[in-house]
């Protein structure tokens, strides 16, 4: 559960993942001074922001749950080295003054709470949404994050065409050597996978999925949704569902993980 005690991670954490910037300590500091129901509204809000379902919202929260309770202690060594480091990173800063804009994940209409938050920029409203938080990516990097993100939702794609053809090389060639997981399979090997498509194929025909909707969760996991209709054989009858599936990429752009309902 997001609550005080550990908002100031989780934000840490939401920023890493959506802009891969370290969160500025004003944003940090703002939101440990509201209480548990103040963070839980505000979370909502931020969450609609990002226009994120249910299962997106799950899948961070325990991503960050997670991490959190399986990251190992840090040694004393290394405690006093990142104390040291971020003094420096703090004397830089006042140097640096107003130099560097304090672009941030702001609280979301904070005059629905009892706490005030101000921003140290002179005259500057509080900023209400994570847009502005964009402004401190480079160009350069928003570029290769769109073409990466890009490359991952063709992959998905050819997953997708390569299913309703029936073609299981051009389905293999989509996922990783090293895949960890196809739905309840753990580590399938290339015999595993296509032993499975074809008992699928056996028991249905007029396969057909269709894209509705994909929510990119962070840099290399994706939710689909989407519909998926066909022929049952045994039932003798055309069915259709609606399907989340999430999909998990290695760093070349292959599938790593996939699974749903």
């Amino acid at each position: 559960m997001i609550n005080k005690k550990n908002i100031a991670n989780y934000i840490q954490f939401l920023y890493q993942e959506k802009y891969n910037k370290v969160a500025p300590i004003e944003i940090i500091n703002s939101w440990q001074k509201l209480n548990d129901l103040e963070i839980e509204l505000n979370l909502k809000k931020l969450y609609q922001k990002w226009e994120l379902n249910e299962v997106s919202i799950k899948l961070f929260e325990n991503s960050f749950l997670s991490k959190k309770n399986t990251k190992a202690k840090f040694n004393l060594t290394i405690i006093i080295l990142a104390i040291f480091l971020f003094g420096l990173g703090i004397s830089f800063l006042l140097l640096k003054n107003n130099e560097t804009p304090n672009e941030e994940i702001a609280i979301i209409n904070q005059k629905n709470t009892n706490s005030t938050f101000n921003s140290p920029s002179k005259k500057e409203e509080p900023s209400t949404t994570i847009q502005n938080s964009e402004k401190i990516v480079t160009k350069e990097n928003k570029k290769n994050i769109v073409e990466t993100s890009e490359l991952f939702q063709e992959t998905i794609q050819k997953l997708i065409n390569a299913e309703n053809n029936r073609d299981f090389e051009k389905i293999y060639q989509c996922f990783s050597p090293n895949i960890v997981r196809y739905w309840d399979l753990k580590n399938p090997s290339h015999k595993q996978l296509k032993n499975r498509y074809e008992h699928l194929w056996k028991v249905s025909k007029n396969n057909f999925q269709k894209t509705t909707f994909v929510n990119q969760i962070n840099s290399r996991t994706f939710v689909v949704n989407g519909n998926f209709s066909y022929f049952s054989i045994k039932e003798n009858k055309e069915k259709q569902i609606e399907t989340v599936t999430t999909f998990i990429f290695d760093s070349n752009g292959l599938i790593l993980e996939v699974w749903g309902k």
